[in-house]
């Protein structure tokens, strides 16, 4: 599965390359994702993943762009990293393949280099579950399968940006699904609900 999505990242690639030729924008990021689950009674973003993928930008005026992402997204919660024994281990650790829509609104201009040293973003977020489980070891240990969880995600998503060059560049953002993506009557909130942060390097071309 993860050949899969890294032979169609592969591909995707290319075409944004191409599209960049003209007056799209193509970037790469990766980065790293701090989550937790409303519901499954673990407070903290304490469980720590992966993040990473490409996107392409097309400016609509001088200040906004509008873009489309696709990355791949660790997500999930865990107990407190600093007491969390072996004997007592609570955690739930999914992947996604994320495609967000992504309103960028862009301040700040360098003139003698062409790019926006800072800016805004809002979006949503459609994500693709392909591998979950969930792991509670108390002298046992439980696994939960991924097809007991919804595949698909719908969410929203608000950051910003801070460019180092015209290449280079940091963003962080915060996401909230809307969907849940495992419905019980035996959890108080209906269901276990995602949200997480994810900070990351960016790279445009």
């Amino acid at each position: 599965m993860l050949l899969r999505y890294f032979f169609s990242v592969l591909t995707c690639f290319q075409c944004v390359c191409i599209l960049a030729q003209g007056v799209f924008k193509a970037e790469a990021n990766v980065g790293m994702s701090l989550s937790q689950i409303q519901g499954d009674r673990l407070a903290g973003f304490d469980k720590l993943g992966w993040t990473g993928g490409i996107g392409v930008y097309y400016p609509v005026s001088l200040l906004v762009d509008v873009g489309l992402e696709m990355s791949y997204t660790e997500k999930g919660s865990r107990g407190e990293l600093l007491f969390d024994v072996p004997s007592n281990i609570r955690r739930t650790h999914l992947q996604y393949f994320e495609m967000p829509i992504v309103v960028r609104m862009n301040e700040w201009y360098i003139q003698k280099e062409g790019y926006y040293k800072v800016s805004a973003h809002v979006g949503v977020n459609n994500a693709y579950l392909f591998q979950g489980r969930s792991e509670i070891r108390n002298n046992f240990l439980v696994l939960v399968p991924a097809d007991s969880f919804k595949s698909y995600e719908f969410g929203l998503l608000f950051g910003a940006s801070y460019r180092f060059s015209r290449r280079l560049g940091i963003t962080s953002r915060y996401h909230r699904a809307l969907t849940r993506f495992y419905k019980s009557n035996n959890v108080n909130t209906g269901g276990l609900l995602n949200y997480y942060w994810t900070v990351r390097i960016d790279y445009s071309f």
